[in-house]
């Protein structure tokens, strides 16, 4: 495939270079975050650089393709001459201007995944990251009670995986253990030895069905844990996961020891990261308050839909009831009106299950959508609180020995006592210290994955949008079934109304004749 055109000039060298620098892996994609930083040293203004943005983001998701790039790289020539950004003004040129942007190979000093480590993503592309899907299978007998499989489908390696809930609780422990401060959403619970009738009734099942499938595409979305190894032997590999998962988890140490900015991460994270991670967290609280009264309220909604189901399939089963009208109420034509109940108990069916592929639509629709959102935020808020029990608290307690460990060497040192008990002072310092500093790149760390994670929840912000459109769209296709569904119903029951007419005590006043008044009839019964 040929080099794109802008403005139907070719591409000069310069373009393909600085693409070359900025997209190594030439896969088409250039995150916002990269493109500023490109554009830091071309001396416009940051409304010039917004301007440019609006005129190449054609795709709408946050980052430029190749082609998109080359656009850029034309307008910010055109803001540095001062002129019109306009394709127009492209085409009157003999070929495409050249921007100056400083030294380019600055960034070639930038590490591949770049954009993963400085989380430069948006809500569309971590949706796209992967889908995820589970269904429940029948139940296997087991040593003591039967066990429940779950049918896993991961769109991203085209296969699905045969896994049980003990899998899960496989898993999530030796990710934790690994990504202490990586966003991972808790588990549903488990029913229990001490519970087996709530663990194996089908609503229990269908709502932890649920609960993993948020929790699995959470994982799966997330930029960082769906590259572990152990999360890709998990939706991949048939075989004895549980011996895989232990097998891969003894090679592994903790993220913040095997990171390859795990000695520098703070580079990589906002100047006032800080005072923005604790913003966050200050306003964090609220809006996941807020989060779960919108939880609650799909909740409510997808309840009431469910509920509207099961009453139609009610009035369906009352209309096909030969009992509904008795054969002496309704006379000589209790057949033809037996057949009209039936056929319109066959129009409740479909409405019923109509209903029901609209409480599906919104039940695995927006209701999933705000609830895997709150376990974000759950999650996000516990990996804080987490943090603040360990590794801060750890690092003030070893900060406090070495600062009196130091102080009784001086001491000692002051009043001439013996070497050995020097020495021993000595060597508990530089054990101490030595804690204090892993201690420190620890922390560090822990800093810039609650900045990273912070981004994360930020992008997810974006799916409100999202959210009010699969309400306009699930709605909107459900009303549309359920009128077609009464269009087609309306004829039987219009035809089951004038059956029905025999309850009328004058029914000769309908069949009146036009020539004159009819006699009066007694206003006896029709029974």
């Amino acid at each position: 495939m040929g080099e794109p055109e802008v403005a139907g000039k070719g591409i000069p060298g310069y373009y393909k270079h600085a693409y070359k620098v900025l997209c190594p892996s030439d896969n088409d994609r250039i995150g916002c975050q990269k493109f500023i930083k490109a554009m830091s040293q071309a001396n416009i203004t940051r409304e010039q650089i917004q301007e440019v943005w609006d005129k190449v983001d054609t795709r709408h998701n946050g980052s430029l393709s190749k082609s998109d790039f080359y656009h850029a790289l034309a307008y910010v020539a055109l803001c540095q001459r001062g002129e019109r950004v306009h394709e127009e003004v492209l085409r009157t040129r003999p070929e495409l201007p050249e921007p100056n942007l400083g030294d380019m190979d600055r960034f070639l000093a930038l590490p591949e995944e770049h954009d993963l480590l400085v989380v430069d993503f948006t809500h569309r592309e971590l949706e796209d990251l992967d889908f995820i899907q589970i269904t429940t299978e029948a139940k296997k007998s087991g040593t003591v009670r039967k066990h429940q499989n779950y049918n896993v489908y991961c769109r991203r390696f085209k296969c699905s995986v045969v896994r049980r809930y003990s899998d899960f609780e496989s898993l999530d422990d030796k990710l934790r253990k690994r990504y202490a401060y990586r966003i991972i959403p808790s588990l549903p619970g488990k029913g229990g030895m001490l519970s087996p009738m709530k663990s194996q009734s089908q609503e229990f099942i269908e709502v932890r069905r649920k609960k993993l499938c948020q929790y699995l595409t959470s994982i799966a979305r997330h930029p960082v844990l769906r590259e572990d190894p152990m999360m890709v032997a998990f939706l991949s590999e048939s075989d004895d996961i549980k011996s895989k998962l232990n097998s891969i988890s003894k090679t592994q140490r903790p993220e913040w020891e095997t990171s390859p900015i795990g000695a520098t991460p703070l580079e990589y994270v906002d100047s006032d990261a800080v005072g923005t991670i604790e913003k966050t967290v200050i306003e964090m609280g609220p809006i996941l308050e807020r989060y779960r009264k919108l939880e609650d309220l799909t909740g409510r909604m997808v309840a009431r839909r469910a509920q509207e189901a099961r009453d139609w399939l009610e009035m369906k089963e009352w209309m096909g009831d030969d009992t509904c009208l008795g054969e002496h109420v309704a006379g000589p034509q209790w057949n033809t009106i037996q057949a009209s109940f039936k056929k319109t108990a066959g129009h409740l069916d479909t409405l019923h299950e109509r209903t029901v592929e609209q409480h599906m639509r919104e039940s695995d629709g927006f209701q999933n959508r705000i609830a895997c959102f709150v376990q974000m935020l759950e999650a996000y808020l516990d990996m804080m609180e987490r943090r603040m029990k360990t590794v801060e608290k750890d690092l003030g307690r070893i900060k406090s020995k070495v600062s009196r460990t130091t102080s009784a060497l001086t001491k000692a040192n002051n009043k001439g006592e013996n070497s050995k008990l020097s020495g021993k002072l000595e060597a508990k310092l530089l054990k101490s210290m030595s804690s204090e500093e892993r201690l420190e790149q620890e922390n560090d760390y822990s800093i810039y994955c609650l900045w990273a994670e912070g981004k994360l929840i930020k992008a997810h912000f974006a799916q409100l949008g999202t959210l009010l459109e699969e309400i306009a769209s699930s709605q909107m296709t459900g009303m549309k079934q359920l009128v077609d569904t009464w269009a087609k119903m309306t004829p039987g029951v219009t035809e089951l109304v004038e059956k029905l007419d025999i309850y009328c005590p004058y029914p000769n006043l309908r069949r009146a004749s036009a020539s004159g008044p009819s006699t009066p009839i007694s206003p006896a019964s029709p029974f």
